[in-house]
């Protein structure tokens, strides 16, 4: 899950409402901190990818200590921004079974032919209690509040009878109460070159290592669960840089007994007329995806045939239940 489930419940979660926030929050001592807040109000169209523009943002700075400044003040008030965002939300209004068909039946949005082909897995037809695991990006606990008494290892059945166990609801970087990192994907992604031999910044920022460092095995589980997944579905995610590594990952389990689904919202949708550039935007999202991996040039064209993208879907969509 990406931040477009959060923005389907209705939560102002983008980095541009956020930095209206923080940009109107009282100056920091910090001369650092300070001087990192103009540069966001002088460009925020910039500033839309906090993660991978703060890596760039370095090269502006002189020593670690301001990235430790900059880095500390702006999770701080992050954190701060997405719980009042919960609060105001009243995200326990909202009917959870509306999400449970979802889950249990995310397939239901694609395709026909996509629909078909899944259904003739064998992995996917196999009478064996399905599980549910549920990796976000989000700090928020958006889905622990909807989900509610459903919570860990517990069964979940869809209004149509299929029923499976949700298994983990991981917060892959972290959440607003617990170990949340903020930073780029690789040491590349760091613009100051001095900056990527400084053990203090590398642990700080590259959040594979610094999740590695924290020692908590998060990410081994989820690595773990993605190389034995038959379906993996993508949803809210922009698919960007700074998770490089997690695409990697779920390119390397796409296959014949594993299919991967992305969903997509474009800017706009398309008339009736103009049909066939649905086509095309499914192309340009695997293309897309695929860029983030590792494979070959002849395993992306292998992989495309097992990606499935959903365009303007309803997925997720939920409603007040009162």
């Amino acid at each position: 899950m990406g931040n477009g489930f959060d923005l389907n419940l209705g939560l102002k979660t983008k980095y541009a409402d956020f930095y209206n926030y923080y940009l109107s929050l009282p100056h920091s001592g910090d001369k650092a901190v300070r001087e990192f807040k103009k540069n966001i109000a002088g460009d925020m169209e910039t500033w839309a990818e906090l993660e991978l523009q703060l890596g760039v943002y370095t090269s502006a700075l002189d020593a670690p200590d301001q990235l430790d400044s900059i880095r500390f003040d702006v999770m701080e008030k992050l954190l701060n921004y997405l719980e009042s965002e919960e609060e105001r939300a009243d995200l326990s209004s909202l009917g959870n079974q509306k999400l449970i068909d979802d889950l249990l039946h995310a397939e239901d949005y694609i395709s026909q032919i996509y629909i078909e082909e899944i259904r003739t897995m064998k992995s996917y037809s196999t009478p064996a209690q399905r599980e549910v695991r549920l990796f976000t990006f989000n700090y928020t606990k958006s889905l622990e509040k909807i989900l509610g008494k459903v919570g860990l290892n517990n069964d979940i059945k869809s209004r149509n009878g299929r029923s499976a166990t949700v298994r983990a609801i991981e917060h892959i970087h972290g959440s607003t109460t617990e170990r949340a990192i903020l930073g780029v994907d690789n040491i590349d992604q760091i613009a100051n070159e001095n900056f990527r031999i400084e053990s203090d910044v590398v642990e700080g920022i590259v959040k594979p290592i610094h999740n590695r460092e924290l020692g908590h095995t998060r990410d081994r589980y989820c690595t773990g669960s993605l190389a034995n997944a038959n379906l993996i579905f993508i949803f809210g995610s922009s698919i960007g840089a700074t998770d490089k590594s997690w695409w990697v990952e779920v390119a390397r389990s796409v296959g014949p007994e594993c299919r991967l689904v992305i969903f997509h919202r474009p800017p706009s949708s398309y008339a009736p007329a103009e049909s066939i550039k649905e086509v095309r935007e499914r192309r340009i999202v695997k293309q897309g995806f695929l860029a983030h991996s590792d494979l070959t040039d002849a395993e992306k064209e292998t992989a495309m045939d097992y990606i499935y993208v959903g365009v303007h879907t309803n997925i997720f969509r939920l409603k007040s239940s009162v």
